[in-house]
């Protein structure tokens, strides 16, 4: 499978409409009715997040939704380790509420953003410096502290719509988030991960999954961050 060493944010703004057979981002079927420019639109931003699926193996990216519909926000993928992992980042509509509490009952862990001890990963980047990261003696503090014992990583949201810069994860006080699935090991082939500089030692690599809720926004975050 061929390897993209390139991220790109697609960003497009769609107005509530029916006209889809096939499963929303919140996992609703959507009713019938025409509509040629926005059908056209989706199924080209589909294309590109169906290829972003399908580098993943299938229990990585199980919980993600299949297709793309009016519930769509936006979606960042990164198949490069220069830019601090592999990961795919979907936002939709939150319109089901059902959905949070499957999540909130199916979490090995949640966290919330104003959380004192948050381990993240790719911690240090942002919008403006993720391919030329340079930290501070006071930043490689926050690498290895003794508070990430029994913490699961989570990510950084800094390229999602939503992203702020005050938390450590980048996300406002108002989501959730839910770690559905988190490992340690190798789950790339060596070329496509990170040296874990960032990352204290019993988690220079890993997986970890998940989504992250704002009730408020009504929005969900899909996420997959592989170093």
């Amino acid at each position: 499978m061929k390897n993209f060493n390139y991220r790109f944010i697609l960003t497009i703004i769609v107005f509530i409409f029916s006209g889809f057979e096939f499963q929303s981002c919140t996992n609703l079927p959507s009713p019938k009715k025409n509509n040629n420019k926005l059908t056209a639109e989706i199924r080209f931003i589909n294309k590109g997040y169906e290829k972003a699926i399908r580098f993943f193996k299938k229990d990585y990216v199980s919980f993600f939704p299949k297709e793309l519909d009016s519930n769509f926000v936006d979606f960042t993928d990164s198949f490069s380790p220069k830019m601090g992992e592999v990961g795919l980042y979907l936002t939709c509509k939150l319109t089901n509420n059902n959905l949070t509490k499957y999540f909130a009952k199916n979490a090995i862990a949640t966290y919330y953003p104003l959380d004192t001890c948050l381990l993240v990963v790719n911690r240090f980047a942002a919008k403006t410096n993720f391919y030329n990261i340079k930290i501070s003696m006071k930043d490689k503090i926050l690498i290895n502290r003794s508070c990430y014992k029994n913490k699961y990583p989570i990510p950084n949201f800094y390229a999602t719509k939503f992203s702020i810069n005050s938390t450590a994860c980048k996300l406002s006080k108002d989501f959730t988030i839910y770690v559905l699935d988190s490992r340690y090991g190798k789950y790339l082939n060596d070329s496509l991960l990170t040296d874990g500089r960032y990352m204290p030692a019993n988690w220079s690599n890993g997986m970890s999954k998940g989504v992250a809720i704002s009730k408020k926004k009504h929005i969900i975050i899909y996420w997959l961050t592989i170093w």
